[in-house]
């Protein structure tokens, strides 16, 4: 089973992911920023994230 979208465990899968992502620190070295996920309820996702 995979791990509920939008969950805190979700959250940390991401970042971890992207953390050991080379392809991604590449393609990141100059951002400065934040970035923001806005989920809406739906289907399956009872509240907003």
């Amino acid at each position: 089973m995979g791990i509920q979208f939008a969950s805190d465990a979700w959250a940390k899968a991401l970042m971890q992911e992207l953390n050991n992502s080379a392809a991604y620190a590449n393609a990141a070295k100059k951002w400065e920023g934040d970035f923001y996920f806005i989920i809406n309820k739906g289907d399956g996702m009872p509240e907003d994230a």
